[in-house]
């Protein structure tokens, strides 16, 4: 569609397809903007020649249309006279009742406290759900307002859980055990202190269990003893008991009962009895190196031997070793 329209600055018709257009021409958009600007600039040097402070009356040297005063000291003079005189109120406190000076219209409260607490007591309350639950632990019902709770109690709640993940609770508390090994010696001696009856029939059961199982009390001595050879020869146990014997409690039973002699008796064991002899002897291996380890603690190297042989041989043995030593 086509428009006849007048140019706003040459004023000669000219047809357009837009309706929006007001210049013929180019030339005639930059005429139109050069003769804007001129006008604005009339208008700003009129206004810089009649603009003066409203606080001293001084002639304003840096022009802005906006700009009312000539310097800031002005400004804040003209402000503190002029300020709007606020009439301080006592009132009483809504929640407390104390008198207090009204910063505003709106405060009611003394502090923030307060009116959070006014807040707080005007809110419209919930209706809480309550659950018929029995505990997972004890079998006992209670009552809760949570729907995923299963115990009655955190004791129970912990019982549940150290059931559950028994290999994850016995890692944490070794880890935690070997971390703080004084609090754990402090622990155990004010524990016994405190159960004594306990620690009575630890001992009576510990001796009941030997008893009853001999062969334990040679494995438990046996024990102590490659330990303590250790501890001789200047060097550290690498490894646990059953993997430096290399065979499990019935193995060991049965093989220590095939190299049986007359007379020997699993109840006859140590002193005036029989005695678990090394065929060959601790100090020949270095024990410093962990494949010798397992060769002089291997349920092959040992053999049942009676008391008094057992002196004998390790005086002859200890005689040939200070000869060769010196």
């Amino acid at each position: 569609m086509k428009y006849n329209k007048y140019c706003s600055v040459c004023h000669k018709m000219f047809i357009t397809n837009l309706s929006c257009k007001k210049y013929c021409s180019t030339p005639c958009y930059i005429e139109h903007n050069r003769i804007v600007e001129y006008k604005k600039t009339r208008k700003r040097l009129s206004l810089k020649e009649n603009k003066y402070c409203v606080c001293c009356g001084k002639k304003i040297d840096k022009f802005s249309s906006k700009r009312i005063f000539c310097s800031s000291e002005c400004n804040t003079k003209f402000h503190n006279n002029n300020k709007p005189k606020t009439i301080k109120l006592k009132v009483k406190c809504k929640e407390c009742g104390l008198e207090f000076i009204q910063k505003h219209k709106n405060n009611i409260f003394c502090c923030i406290k307060h009116s959070r607490i006014n807040y707080y007591k005007n809110l419209p309350k919930k209706p809480i759900k309550t659950y018929n639950k029995v505990c997972i632990m004890c079998r006992t019902p209670f009552m809760c307002h949570r729907k995923n709770r299963n115990a009655c109690s955190k004791k129970c709640a912990d019982k549940w859980y150290r059931r559950q993940n028994k290999e994850k609770c016995y890692n944490t508390a070794k880890s935690w055990r070997k971390r703080n090994p004084e609090k754990m010696k402090l622990y155990n001696q004010t524990y016994c202190r405190k159960h004594p009856e306990y620690v009575k029939w630890h001992i009576q059961n510990h001796n009941r269990k030997w008893k009853q199982d001999p062969v334990r009390n040679v494995i438990q001595s046996l024990r102590k003893h490659n330990a303590g050879r250790c501890r001789v020869l200047k060097s550290k146990k690498l490894f646990r008991h059953d993997t430096l014997i290399g065979c499990d409690g019935k193995v060991f039973r049965e093989y220590i009962e095939s190299k049986f002699t007359e007379g020997m008796k699993w109840e006859n064991y140590g002193k005036n009895g029989w005695v678990l002899d090394h065929i060959k002897r601790l100090a020949d291996f270095d024990l410093s190196k962990p494949e010798e380890q397992l060769k002089a603690f291997n349920y092959k190297n040992l053999k049942p031997m009676w008391e008094e042989e057992h002196k004998k041989k390790t005086a002859e043995e200890n005689k040939i070793w200070k000869r060769g030593k010196s």
